[in-house]
């Protein structure tokens, strides 16, 4: 048996020895009530989690194509200060200023 059934088979029983503490005329409609408001709520939760899903894998590709541009920008970056030998320092951070000594120092 699949683990579904296995789980259908397993709140049947329980709900069936909930129901059975009621009277018999009233036992089958509220269990009829029950599983479909079971029903109605694992399929909510299902949307729901199929939601969130779609929306972790767009934020993923946000996050990868904003590495990209940003690998992009900084081989360029990288590629400018290479190519033109009078790189002027004016405009930088501290920081920056720190990270380009530190690039230079390893080369």
């Amino acid at each position: 048996m699949s683990p579904e059934v296995d789980r259908e088979n397993y709140l049947e029983e329980k709900i069936n020895a909930l129901t059975s503490l009621v009277d018999d005329g009233y036992g089958q409609a509220l269990l009829n009530e029950l599983m479909i408001r079971l029903e109605g709520a694992s399929e909510e939760f299902i949307q729901e989690a199929k939601n969130l899903l779609e929306q972790l894998r767009q934020s993923a590709e946000t996050q990868e194509e904003l590495l990209d541009k940003i690998k992009k920008r900084e081989s360029t970056e990288a590629m400018g200060s290479i190519l033109t030998p009078g790189f002027s320092d004016e405009g930088m951070t501290e920081w920056e200023k720190k990270l380009a000594s530190l690039e230079g120092s390893k080369q």
